[in-house]
């Protein structure tokens, strides 16, 4: 049986790529790896991400230069297996304690629970 844990972090350089992450992890759009009875749960942030991408620029008076990386996706998953044999709520805990101590206060745009992942 595997047990494996999983961390993927993908580069985000435009706002309508954030968009289209937002709207795939909010299941605003078709994902075909997900089952549509299956639950999406938002953690933090927005279903909006590029929303709140803008108010934090605002907030800042950041103004990212042209070829910047603009946020960064992170997946954290774990091997199907796994799934009856952890708590996904201390999971999620902490998960959260690791985010916050990387990124910054109010720098989260988005954070979704996916338990619809066929």
């Amino acid at each position: 049986m595997s047990k494996f844990a999983i961390t993927r972090i993908k580069k985000l350089k435009t706002i309508s790529k954030i968009s289209a992450a937002g709207k795939h992890n909010s299941r605003a759009d078709h994902a075909p790896n997900a089952n549509p009875d299956g639950e999406c749960r938002l953690l933090a942030g927005s279903n909006t991400p590029e929303v709140k991408f803008d108010e934090l620029m605002l907030k800042t008076g950041i103004k990212p230069r042209k070829n910047a990386v603009l946020a960064v996706e992170m997946l954290f998953t774990f091997s199907p297996e796994m799934k009856d044999k952890i708590s996904i709520d201390d999971w999620i805990k902490e998960h959260k304690k690791f985010i916050k101590s990387e990124f910054p206060t109010g720098s989260i745009l988005s954070a979704h629970l996916h338990l619809d992942e066929a």
